[in-house]
């Protein structure tokens, strides 16, 4: 849900969306044959992305894109069957970044993705021969890549202002109880606005791979300096994501048999626990620290069924049931 009344929803092999809350869902867009639609990238209530891949060949043949709540999609042919997509970094309606896995083994290759333009797809210039795990964008011009050494054990941020013709590399400041020696993975957060923005650090002992903490950066300045917001994530955290304007942060450790959701404001960690609507399988999806979605999957895959709370998960109202095949 990107709002309490819009939302999108991932079928069997179709996209399906809302606009009153969760409580109906229509159809938008339907794989055609022989061909899967994997994965949905969803921007805001109206902008979504879906690849096609074929499914006798597993090659990917087209992105296709809705800016208009899925009334209509615009396709635009895929770059090579030989690349798979890795990642995408959306920042509006109308460009994508794009980093893709070539099949031959060479270093994954990064797009600029410009809609209307004579070339569709432009290369970029990386900055460094590592392979590249995520992206993040905040412009056309302004963005970060995080680059994985060979051997897997640590990651470097690195940050452009010029779309990709020069990066720079970022230290975020080392936690106090974090060992010199760690290795460190970063994941993108998100922006709030042209100078918010959070990441998170995981840090590891490289010889053994065990976790010592995960830190939460912010940026005020637009990514120019990264700075540490607040204790250690929460131990045990499942999933973190950011709710209420992108201003906080917040973890979802579990517990036997409900959810623990820890929200980071003004550098504290505020836990709060909850239960959930029905053991089985499910999903979040996090609005604010009060009203929340789940969609859980039935026993036999066949359906999901949405669940809203707007008092922090003390009761739980069913709003729909949605099949997995339409």
């Amino acid at each position: 849900m990107t709002s309490a009344q819009v939302g999108w929803a991932f079928g069997a092999n179709n996209v399906l969306h809302s606009s009153d809350g969760g409580r109906s869902w229509q159809v938008v867009a339907q794989a055609p044959a022989n061909q899967v639609i994997r994965p949905l990238f969803v921007f805001d209530g109206q902008t979504a992305w879906y690849t096609l891949t074929e499914t006798q060949t597993f090659t990917t043949t087209a992105i296709v894109l809705t800016s208009n709540g899925g009334q209509s999609w615009t396709r635009f042919d895929w770059i090579s069957p030989t690349q798979f997509l890795n990642s995408i970094s959306l920042f509006d309606q109308q460009f994508a970044w794009i980093n893709t896995v070539d099949t031959s083994g060479a270093q994954p290759v990064f797009h600029l993705y410009l809609l209307g333009g004579s070339t569709p797809w432009q290369e970029v210039t990386l900055p460094g021969q590592d392979q590249v795990s995520t992206i993040q964008f905040l412009s056309q011009t302004v963005g970060w890549v995080v680059t994985t050494s060979a051997d897997g054990s640590t990651q470097v941020l690195h940050m452009t202002s010029d779309g990709g013709q020069s990066w720079t590399t970022q230290t975020p400041p080392l936690p106090g109880n974090v060992p010199v020696t760690d290795g460190v993975s970063f994941q993108f957060l998100g922006f709030g606005d042209s100078q918010t923005g959070f990441l998170t650090g995981q840090f590891s002992d490289p010889s053994t791979g065990a976790v010592d903490s995960t830190q939460v950066y912010a940026t005020s300045d637009g990514g120019q300096s990264w700075q540490i917001d607040g204790p250690a994530v929460p131990a045990n955290t499942e999933a973190i994501s950011q709710v209420n304007g992108w201003q906080i942060t917040t973890a979802i450790p579990t517990f036997a048999p409900g959810i623990a959701m820890a929200s980071l404001n003004e550098g504290e960690w505020r836990v709060q626990r909850f239960t959930l609507p029905t053991p089985a399988e499910s999903e979040f999806s996090i609005v604010t620290n009060r009203l929340l979605f789940d969609s859980v999957i039935s026993a036999d895959r066949t359906t999901q069924v949405v669940y809203e709370t707007q008092n922090g998960g003390a009761t739980w109202q069913k709003l729909a049931t949605i099949p997995f095949a339409v």
